[in-house]
């Protein structure tokens, strides 16, 4: 896997952790849940799946500070290649939101997610 893009904001957390299932995990201080960026992913041509994964935490965390010590501003999304046509994004919800997709979906989807963490009420 290699990183392909941050949006605003070493590994792709190879800790164990636990997948769950869409619910009503939040990003930190935005009252944005998965299944509210599911509803509003679901309808992009390219959108897959949607899970939360805590395995990625530790990627998230490192985005995060690098984020802040280099002034790059706020993790909001990062995209990774899985190779092929098959794409992650990362959300930092508790636990992580992973969006599997399709890479021609994926500069739509990454526009989706800031505009709902934004507030903005775009139609996707």
């Amino acid at each position: 896997e290699s990183i392909a893009s941050m949006s605003d904001g070493d590994d792709s957390g190879g800790e164990q952790g636990e997948m769950s299932s869409v619910g009503d995990t939040q990003v930190p201080g935005s009252g944005l849940t998965i299944e509210v960026l599911k509803k509003e992913l679901q309808s992009i041509e390219g959108f897959e799946e949607i899970s939360g994964d805590s395995r990625y935490q530790k990627f998230v965390d490192r985005l995060t500070r690098l984020g802040e010590a280099s002034d790059f501003g706020k993790l909001v999304t990062a995209a990774i290649d899985e190779g092929g046509t098959s794409w992650k994004i990362i959300v930092p919800t508790q636990p992580t939101a992973v969006i599997r997709a399709v890479s021609s979906a994926v500069s739509q989807i990454e526009i989706a997610v800031q505009q709902k963490l934004r507030g903005d009420g775009a139609a996707v």
